[in-house]
């Protein structure tokens, strides 16, 4: 994991530039870099290693970089994706995926349902989630990200 050099950078450039922003430009900045980054990294970097160790792997010291999990973890990421990549991906089970892209017919947001398919690729993937993510989950992708009207407008029409 890569740890920033500073947590606080975003927040004090634009507290000594205030006058630069719209104050909700301002406010939507405070929101998505909160004061407790560092403890929110430090905590989900305690669950990772405690996964990557309970599935075989193995600590390293501090500082030393873990290139063969990492260019694992990118090789997989940056792979074409299947139905059960996707499933994965989603959270849901593979029968609510196939419900849910055959209940919209065979459009864009279509995923591989059978072996004959052919795969999707990860931009494509990427491109679709939000529209497939709301259906499958039955949850607002973007519910509770931003508060200006523009930017939840924006997205959801993602």
């Amino acid at each position: 994991m890569n740890k920033p050099r500073v947590f606080d950078e975003v927040t004090k450039y634009v507290a000594d530039h205030r006058r630069d922003f719209q104050n909700r430009e301002i406010q939507e900045i405070t929101d998505l870099y909160v004061t407790n980054g560092e403890q929110l990294l430090a905590t989900d970097a305690g669950k990772y290693l405690t996964a990557m160790v309970a599935a075989g792997g193995q600590r390293v010291d501090p500082g030393v970089i873990e290139y063969d999990d990492f260019i694992n973890l990118t090789g997989e990421y940056a792979a074409k994706v299947g139905l059960r990549a996707a499933a994965v991906e989603l959270g849901a089970d593979i029968a609510t995926i196939r419900n849910e892209v055959n209940g919209r017919g065979r459009n864009e947001d279509a995923l591989p349902l059978s072996l004959s398919d052919p795969l999707v690729t990860r931009d494509d993937f990427v491109c679709r989630f939000r529209r497939i993510a709301r259906d499958v989950r039955r949850v607002d992708f973007c519910q509770g990200t931003f508060n200006d009207q523009t930017v939840q407008n924006f997205c959801d029409n993602r």
